[in-house]
């Protein structure tokens, strides 16, 4: 079952905002970026994106240290380290498995990173 964030007037998933499925596997959160990416650096648009999905993942009653797996897509890899800051402060404790993917470009224009979380169901 997918449950999708937000919708288009027309009632289609947007593109830009977060998808949000719900799986007997757990729960995944792709789509998580910064809503205005053009003045903000790749660390900026990282801490949007993840405070995007504390919000997402509170509606269940989970948190980032419940996230099993952290997928980052970034358009160049040359700025990222500016976000080890902010990853080191938010995941200290824990550890998510990482899963880097890097692309050619992003859109729109301006977009430096996606983030994709993942929480594991419980076994039952």
């Amino acid at each position: 079952m997918t449950d999708a964030l937000h919708h288009t007037p027309f009632g289609s998933p947007s593109a830009a905002m977060p998808r949000v499925e719900h799986t007997p596997a757990g729960i995944r959160i792709r789509g998580l970026r910064s809503s205005s990416p053009q003045t903000q650096t790749i660390a900026e648009q990282c801490a949007a994106a993840l405070e995007t999905g504390t919000a997402i993942l509170a509606r269940d009653d989970l948190s980032l240290k419940d996230v099993t797996r952290v997928v980052y897509i970034i358009e160049g890899a040359a700025d990222f380290p500016s976000c080890f800051p902010l990853l080191r402060q938010v995941f200290s404790n824990f550890s998510p498995s990482l899963t880097f993917m890097w692309v050619k470009s992003m859109t729109p224009a301006g977009v430096k990173i996606e983030l994709e979380l993942c929480v594991e169901a419980e076994p039952v």
